[in-house]
């Protein structure tokens, strides 16, 4: 099922300080995932998971540190990327700083990158509603 995304956020409104964006998911350097994961706010990721990661909400983030990593797709309103993603990536705003590796398909409607991002990618602007899906239920 397609969910819409609303209330865009420009780069303006990405605050260093994370309560301004209400993280309350850190996924620890240490740590690795595998699997799909499906949160309904904010996450901040320093470690690495084999699986897709889906971020529900409006304005909701997913940034993904350097030295972190995600092998799967990454669908958020905002994803920020420091780390390395092989996957495809579908969010309203992207924006990939200096030491971000995207390896996959990504689609946005604002994309900011800084000198430095790698990016081995086909790019799709959308300046329509950009669509985030849910997981497919256990009961499917």
């Amino acid at each position: 099922m397609l969910t819409p995304v609303k209330n865009f956020m420009s780069a303006k409104d990405i605050h260093p300080d994370a309560s301004k964006n209400k993280i309350t998911t850190l996924i620890a350097k240490s740590a690795q995932f595998k699997g799909d994961m499906l949160l309904q706010e904010s996450v901040h990721i320093n470690g690495t998971i084999s699986g897709n990661v889906i971020v529900q909400g409006d304005a909701m983030m997913l940034s993904l540190k350097e030295g972190g990593r995600i092998e799967g797709n990454v669908q958020a309103d905002i994803v920020v990327v420091a780390g390395t993603i092989v996957g495809n990536i579908t969010a309203r705003l992207l924006k990939l700083q200096p030491t971000a590796i995207v390896d996959g398909d990504i689609q946005y409607e604002r994309l900011l990158v800084d000198d430095g991002a790698s990016i081995n990618s086909t790019n799709i602007c959308n300046t329509g509603t950009v669509m985030v899906e849910s997981l497919p239920s256990s009961n499917s």
